[in-house]
Order: C-alpha cells, then sequence, then structure tokens
C-alpha cells in the first residue's frame, strides 16, 4: 500500500530499525500522524494493541525528540541516529539501541 499524503509504502515491521529508517527517507522529522498512518497495521491489531502501541511509543522515543518547526510539532531524529553518523542507515535494532546508549544526552 503506497501512502499519497507522505509517499511512502505500509510498514513491513515493527522495529527501531524500521522506525529509523523511515524518519530518515522523511528527511529526519515526521508528524506523529504520519508515522502512525505508516506503522498502523502493527499498532492497530486488536490481539495485540496494546502491547504494540507501548513497543511502538518505545521504540519512537529512543530515536526521536519532539521539536517544533514553523509552530507544527515533530518528531525529529536523534543527531547520534542521522544519515551523516557512524551507524549505517541500515543498523539492526540492537545497533540502534547500543549506539543512542553509548552518547552522552
Amino acid at each position: 500500500c503506497f501512502h499519497l499524503s507522505c509517499g511512502t509504502t505500509m510498514a513491513e515491521e515493527l522495529s527501531l530499525k524500521a522506525v529509523r529508517q523511515f524518519m530518515l527517507r522523511m528527511g529526519g522529522s515526521v508528524r506523529n500522524k504520519d508515522i502512525v498512518r505508516h506503522f498502523k497495521d502493527f499498532i492497530n491489531d486488536p490481539n495485540t494493541k496494546a502491547q504494540m502501541r507501548e513497543t511502538f511509543k518505545d521504540h519512537v522515543n529512543l530515536v526521536s525528540q519532539i521539536k517544533t518547526v514553523d509552530g507544527e510539532r515533530l518528531l525529529v531524529l536523534k543527531p547520534a541516529l542521522q544519515v551523516d553518523t557512524d551507524l549505517p542507515c541500515d543498523a539492526t535494532s540492537d545497533q540502534i539501541r547500543a549506539h543512542t546508549h553509548a552518547r552522552p544526552r
């Protein structure tokens, strides 16, 4: 499925890697409603909704921070996880977690 509003396909998995890659594809920042829409199949599954929403929230909080840009609140990829770092774009969830915790905040 292709989203006309944000120009991306639906997520194939819910992982730190997938959240980071989505944000990188979106230029490093995204509106909350766009990232929720991208991962909606995972976070709205009635069988796992509560657990997956919590996992999604944890992943988003680990890789991003909220910033207000031109009056709009955006989720912005943390600098340690942006493209110009020594962390590859296709880093695994374990690499992302280790990289995020290794840097001072």
